[in-house]
């Protein structure tokens, strides 16, 4: 089987048959599977899914785990080649299974492999064009930290090589609920030798996004250090070493990130003054955006 469309979700039954009903309905040719792992829901989510009882297969976690650890029940249950991605509160187009597998045959269906594509909302393109990254080509190497410096991609749409994202360690689990897990993940995949793929199509749409609030710049940043902190844990010292030097030597405009990093005492501050005078130099009318000033402020803090 090529695809498993796994939906992992928490006491979203209000939108969640939207997002069931966009996965069974896809315009798609072969054989594929659509999982739901219940993250133990104390709302009417089991009763909606029994609806469905021959169409999916359900697994019910028998506690609530964190959202990371559902993502990799996910991905240890599934039995498709690649996993496509889609949250309760999103819904896929019915031909996102046809274009990924399109893609994916004209590729030799790779392993250690991550494709999306365009979105309704939050669509990731603004980050991938900042970076000359084009649509539609393969980016691999250190090029693609460039991507995700910016941040992560969203879950849903997105599809991976299942078996290669288990063994690269899958999601990774961090104390603050809405620290940018999806970027760190990112990270590691890069390290791990993975290619990335942004399709100029449209795959999914999200009309609502129930993990998608306006932090201060202090939860940010503590959400922030706290994944950076939790990535550097997890990597091998030979990552480590391989991703400290890249950050060293790169040119930036991702200070949010990099303020994170010399919280970790991984770049200085005269690194993050060079950069930023550079910014500033490329386009002088920074100086009346207060985000500069703030992040001036913190850069001779820290």
């Amino acid at each position: 089987m090529v695809f498993t469309i796994a939906i992992p979700t928490y006491n979203n039954d209000y939108v969640l048959r939207a997002a069931v009903e966009s996965c069974i309905n896809q315009d798609f040719g072969l054989d594929y599977e659509v999982l739901v792992v219940n993250n133990h829901c104390t709302d009417n989510t089991q009763a909606l899914l029994d609806e469905y009882k021959g169409k999916i297969r359900v697994v019910v976690n028998p506690k609530t785990v964190t959202p990371a650890e559902n993502h990799n029940i996910c991905i240890q249950e599934a039995t498709g080649d690649y996993i496509v991605f889609c949250h309760s509160d999103d819904t896929l187009l019915s031909d996102a299974l046809s274009k990924f597998h399109g893609i994916l045959e004209k590729r030799g269906f790779p392993k250690k492999y991550v494709l999306w594509g365009r979105s309704m909302y939050r669509d990731y393109y603004q980050n991938w064009k900042k970076t000359g990254l084009q649509l539609d080509q393969i980016c691999s190497g250190f090029d693609c930290f460039k991507a995700f410096f910016a941040g992560g991609l969203a879950p849903t749409g997105t599809c991976y090589s299942r078996e290669s994202l288990r063994d690269a360690g899958g999601f990774i689990t961090v104390e603050h609920r809405l620290a940018p897990i999806d970027m760190i993940v990112l990270w590691r995949l890069v390290l791990r030798h993975f290619e990335f793929e942004m399709c100029g199509h449209i795959f999914f749409v999200r009309e609502f996004a129930s993990t998608v609030v306006e932090l201060a710049t202090k939860s940010w940043m503590d959400s922030a250090v706290e994944s950076v902190g939790r990535f550097l844990d997890i990597i091998t010292p030979h990552e480590r070493e391989m991703f400290i030097h890249y950050i060293r030597t790169a040119r930036t405009n991702n200070f949010d990130t990099y303020l994170a990093f010399r919280k970790k005492g991984l770049v200085s501050r005269k690194y993050l003054l060079k950069n930023l005078t550079i910014q500033l130099t490329k386009n002088p009318l920074h100086l009346f955006s207060s985000r500069y000033w703030k992040i001036l402020r913190r850069i001779i803090a820290w």
